[in-house]
């Protein structure tokens, strides 16, 4: 009897994982995890009917593809998030001085301000570098800034913004077949790497609060760190705690983040690895600053600085949001407020948006120049099953 209910379930996983993934990617995993490619007879025996047992409960409906079904059309419609924030921004400026002001466009300023992409990809080339040496993944320049260049054409290009380091995490994998726990160390590299950077725009943001809010503003500092300090103290204690560990649907969770965690150790605890991060990413920070005055003077506009301090490191937030293409929406929801909150042009505001937008679009030409260049001669290994 409980032979037969295993066999039940393992049949009726099958025909789920047949009904969500195609059957290519399900002999890719088996390959990948059994190292040897699926038998006729294995498939046979997975299709295969088995006896059927005495019912001993009623049957229900599966959850999960219910679950994954709105997933996907959550995905799909997340997208559409951007252009909903678009469309309400267009129906809160004037249209005829966001068109004048568009009309001034200079494309010499649009195309410096794309140039600049190709220093700007060199260091963060070499901030990933300085992040995955820690962890014993030796990445040269070469290879780095190509696989870089891919990551930023790819999250410019596709919705989420986050596709192109999900792809560069895969890359980076299959190079890495030779190593325990392939995936999870080259997800570590790009997590790591990621969130160090987003670091310096949150801390530029917090410094630019009081600009805002006044005196207020350093009570609200204080009550974010506190709140961040007690959130990561708890998840520290959660991930070393047994008991949590032991917890069979939370373990896989427990695993990762103990994994995640001991990788973010070894970072830090690297020598001079926080001053290299500092330094490349206040470079970075600077670089799309002059990106964003490029799309300024495009625009024949004038931000002092002052105002820049304001409302810049709020532009790059708003873009790592994962809703839209190439950042449009939630940047030029926020440049607007921002702009209206400053007693600026709401519509100037809306304009200075779209040109950083078209200033990114243009810039996806010199990264996949960039990528082309450093390609030439190089191939991806994919190691072959069993080998």
């Amino acid at each position: 009897m409980t032979h037969l209910r295993s066999a039940n379930r393992l049949q009726r996983s099958y025909h789920y994982l047949l009904a969500v993934y195609p059957v290519g990617v399900l002999d890719a995993i088996y390959t990948h995890v059994h190292g040897s490619p699926r038998t006729m007879s294995e498939q046979e025996q997975l299709v295969a009917p088995v006896p059927a047992a005495a019912p001993t409960h009623v049957s229900r409906p599966p959850r999960r593809l219910a679950q994954r079904r709105w997933s996907w059309s959550w995905s799909q419609l997340k997208p559409l998030a951007g252009v909903l924030l678009l469309a309400a921004v267009w129906l809160r400026v004037d249209h005829s001085a966001l068109w004048s002001r568009l009309s001034r466009l200079h494309w010499q300023y649009v195309c410096a301000g794309a140039a600049i992409m190709v220093p700007q990809l060199l260091c963060l080339a070499a901030r990933w570098r300085s992040v995955a040496a820690p962890l014993g993944v030796h990445l040269s320049l070469r290879a780095a800034t190509r696989e870089y260049a891919l990551s930023v054409l790819v999250n410019q290009l596709l919705p989420f913004g986050v596709l192109g380091d999900a792809m560069r995490v895969w890359r980076q994998s299959q190079r890495l077949q030779t190593r325990d726990h392939p995936l999870s160390l080259a997800l570590h590299t790009v997590v790591i790497e990621r969130c160090l950077g987003q670091c310096i725009v949150v801390v530029w943001a917090l410094l630019a609060a009081p600009l805002w809010l006044g005196a207020a503003a350093y009570w609200l500092i204080f009550a974010l760190l506190f709140a961040l300090g007690a959130c990561g103290l708890s998840v520290l204690i959660a991930l070393r705690a047994r008991a949590f560990s032991q917890t069979a649907a939370l373990r896989p969770l427990w695993r990762s983040g103990a994994r995640l965690l001991d990788a973010l150790a070894q970072v830090v605890r690297a020598p001079r690895v926080l001053l290299v991060q500092l330094s490349l990413s206040s470079l970075i920070m600077l670089s799309i600053v002059a990106q964003f005055y490029c799309a300024l003077y495009a625009l024949d506009l004038r931000l002092p600085l002052l105002a820049a301090a304001k409302v810049f490191p709020y532009m790059m937030l708003s873009m790592a949001l994962p809703l839209s293409v190439a950042g449009f929406g939630p940047r030029e929801m926020t440049t607007v407020t921002l702009y209206r909150a400053a007693h600026l042009s709401d519509s100037d505001g809306l304009a200075f948006g779209l040109a950083y937008g078209a200033l990114l679009l243009v810039a996806t030409l010199p990264c996949f120049a960039v990528w082309w260049w450093l390609s030439r001669g190089e191939q991806v290994h994919t190691p072959r099953a069993g080998s």
